[in-house]
């Protein structure tokens, strides 16, 4: 039964995970597109989200050759 719980408690910490770095890629492109387009996705190519401590960094890339990063924070509540 401990095994159980343990198993479960650890699936349950990785889902976490896994959803919160799926939102943050999402988000990074969304600031890409915002910060350079204003909203556009014509020219937009790829965006590469690399998690830190409380935050990550963005990087986004267009197809006119421009790219920059971005460094996204996330409040911890």
């Amino acid at each position: 039964m401990k095994a159980f719980i343990v198993i479960l408690s650890i699936a349950i910490v990785l889902l976490l995970i896994v959803s919160i770095k799926e939102t943050s890629a999402k988000d990074c492109k969304q600031e890409c597109v915002k910060r350079y387009t204003k909203g556009d996705l014509t020219n937009f190519l790829k965006a590469e989200y690399e998690p830190k401590n409380r935050g990550g960094i963005c990087y986004c890339e267009f197809t006119c050759h421009v790219k920059f990063y971005i460094y996204l924070k996330h409040e911890m509540d």
